[in-house]
């Protein structure tokens, strides 16, 4: 099955191959490359990284749901963190009027999709589902893929 851009103009990516991979399907047609983003790249879990939920400590969890913004796993970022990098990206794209796309992961569009919906973003709101596709029309189309 063809994958289509939905006549995205510009496709911005995470750096993560699994990402890029997408991207790089996505451009094929148009022949324009995606624009790589760090921004983009998932919430940095640190030493939590590849665990399984059920392995983290369940005091950190309820530390990390009381206050998602200060929060940091062990040598990971803080909530605050991959807020204001996603936002830096936001203020980048959304005065654009071309079709964009991006390719990220569940924390960035998290955001994004609150951004886009003109809603404060809530880290801990539930992402959309792995390898699905939101589309936004605020002032231009936006096409989110959670790879």
């Amino acid at each position: 099955m063809a994958m289509r851009a939905a006549s995205c103009l510009t496709i911005y990516s995470s750096p993560a191959a699994r990402c890029q991979a997408v991207a790089l399907r996505l451009t094929l047609e148009s022949k324009k490359p995606p624009c790589i983003d760090a921004r983009l790249l998932e919430y940095d879990f640190g030493d939590w990284e590849g665990m399984a939920w059920s392995d983290v400590d369940r005091a950190s969890l309820e530390r990390w749901n009381q206050a998602p913004l200060a929060f940091s796993p062990p040598n990971g970022e803080t909530g605050a963190s991959l807020l204001q990098r996603v936002v830096d990206f936001w203020d980048d794209i959304s005065t654009t009027r071309e079709p964009i796309c991006v390719i990220s992961h569940g924390g960035p569009l998290r955001i994004l999709s609150a951004l886009a919906s003109g809603q404060t973003p809530d880290l801990l709101d539930p992402s959309q589902p792995q390898g699905s596709i939101r589309i936004f029309t605020p002032r231009s189309t936006y096409l989110a893929s959670d790879v």
